[in-house]
């Protein structure tokens, strides 16, 4: 799925305005990342942790991001998978695990579809 129209218009605003990232999270499935000039712009994490009762087993997979600050920028940015358990618990997936490259698989792929590609290695996906 990817991102509606009123998301990539929120996107251009926050790039407009100076930001320095945008990430989503309302259509509780991943979407879809992409650049607006510098700025990267993941428009859904999917669910990293959401308990409500009918979504136990439903929509189970997310991703996180790892940041590294230098001077009040982004000097790094990483996207690590992770996935909610029978308890709705959420646990990092290994990035070089078969279930943690199935998830970025939906990144990588959905990316595509907006123009975007991204790189995945063993310490997680990074956008090209």
């Amino acid at each position: 799925p990817g991102p509606e129209h009123y998301q990539t218009r929120l996107a251009e605003v926050a790039a407009a305005a100076g930001a320095d990232l945008v990430f989503g999270h309302h259509p509780h499935v991943i979407q879809g990342a992409a650049r607006i000039g510098p700025m990267p712009v993941f428009y859904s994490l999917g669910n990293f942790a959401f308990d409500n009762p009918r979504m136990v087993g439903r929509h189970r997979d997310g991703l996180l991001l790892r940041l590294l600050l230098r001077e009040r920028r982004i000097a790094h940015l990483s996207v690590l998978p992770v996935r909610r358990d029978a308890s709705n618990g959420v646990r990092l997936v290994p990035p070089g695990s078969a279930e943690g490259q199935a998830i970025l698989a939906a990144l990588v792929e959905r990316s595509a579809a907006l123009g975007q590609a991204i790189e995945v290695g063993p310490g997680g996906a990074q956008l090209a």
